[in-house]
């Protein structure tokens, strides 16, 4: 990710991030039909391929927490964390899928027996999202040192449907999922300054 700073509140980032686009379930045999004195077995898959996002991220700081005054001309402190929250939109975009995701599994058992099969495609590579969440960036004597992010990400178009056959002891069933790249995420960055300004890009708050 590339930060544009343009003064101590506002900025704005672009760049790019890896994520997975995944889905999963658990099918349980209905307690009415199974044969277990303990209730119906379950069986289930869980199943990620790699996604590529482009984000378009603004910035707003909210609030600042300063410990132990060095220059108080300079508004400077040994350590400061600024909290800032964040919105913004981008891309998605799915490469494929391992041919092993076209898979059938279950659970055979003396008492309950589910098969099921799944089948994904993709419907499209390209797909729209929206995210927010909260940054704590963490500076020490002025220069900000690391940061940790609280993300949340909406998928805004299906990009992969997954149709679900299963069987479960005298039943049978299906279901298709609709897989859009929506989840949360927590990251931790060590930021790199590449080129300092001599006034702010924006008046100060």
């Amino acid at each position: 990710m590339l930060r544009l700073q343009f003064n101590g509140s506002y900025g704005i980032s672009l760049g790019y991030s890896g994520g997975g686009l995944g889905w999963g379930y658990k099918l349980q045999v209905p307690k009415s039909i199974s044969h277990s004195p303990y209730g119906g077995v379950y069986a289930g898959k869980a199943v990620s391929v790699y996604l590529d996002r482009i984000p378009v991220l603004f910035n707003h700081t909210v609030t600042r927490f300063d410990f132990k005054e060095v220059n108080a001309d300079q508004e400077l402190y040994l350590l400061s964390v600024k909290i800032d929250m964040f919105a913004g939109g981008g891309v998605n975009y799915v490469r494929g899928f391992c041919e092993s995701c076209n898979l059938s599994g279950g659970f055979i058992s003396p008492q309950d027996t589910i098969i099921f099969r799944q089948q994904p495609a993709i419907v499209r590579h390209w797909g729209g999202y929206v995210t927010a969440g909260a940054t704590a960036r963490v500076y020490r004597l002025g220069r900000e040192k690391f940061n940790v992010t609280l993300f949340l990400n909406q998928g805004l178009t299906t990009m992969m449907e997954v149709p679900v056959q299963y069987t479960y002891n005298s039943g049978r069933g299906s279901i298709k999922l609709h897989v859009r790249g929506s989840g949360v995420g927590l990251l931790a960055a060590v930021p790199i300054r590449l080129k300092t300004f001599d006034k702010p890009l924006l008046p100060k708050q």
